[in-house]
């Protein structure tokens, strides 16, 4: 047992929310115009997090993106499922967002779009994505 085991640790701590500013990027620029902070700070969480595949970039940890590569061929009512069930997920890691609802799906040749309601703890997103299948 190490010498110092009978060290009393000093509980007066306090927990506290962490802010959501971060920075303002302009996606099609593809650049950093500023900062933004509250729902505005969330869409752009959300936009990167739907965008981002999972496990693909080394920069991430495994908890962040969605999969959909592996959606392409699927048939098409199990994709439809597995997208609600993927994006649920993916989203579920932000502890500002209370829910996800009101999915909406609209089957084009190759692809689906998703559109879908996040319920925030700054209020509602209605938020969309397109699906490769």
């Amino acid at each position: 047992m190490p010498e110092n085991s009978n060290i009393i640790f000093n509980n007066n701590y306090s927990e506290s929310e962490m802010s959501s500013k971060t920075y303002s990027v302009d996606f099609l620029k593809n650049r950093i115009v500023g900062e933004k902070d509250g729902i505005e700070a969330l869409k752009d969480t959300i936009f990167k997090i739907i965008n981002t595949e999972r496990y693909k970039y080394d920069i991430y940890d495994w908890n962040y993106g969605v999969e959909f590569s592996d959606i392409i061929g699927m048939d098409r009512k199990l994709a439809v499922t597995e997208i609600e069930n993927r994006i649920k997920d993916a989203l579920s890691i932000d502890e500002r967002i209370k829910n996800i609802s009101d999915f909406q799906f609209v089957e084009n040749k190759n692809s689906i779009e998703v559109s879908f309601t996040v319920e925030s703890i700054f209020g509602n997103i209605r938020e969309s994505k397109e699906v490769s299948i």
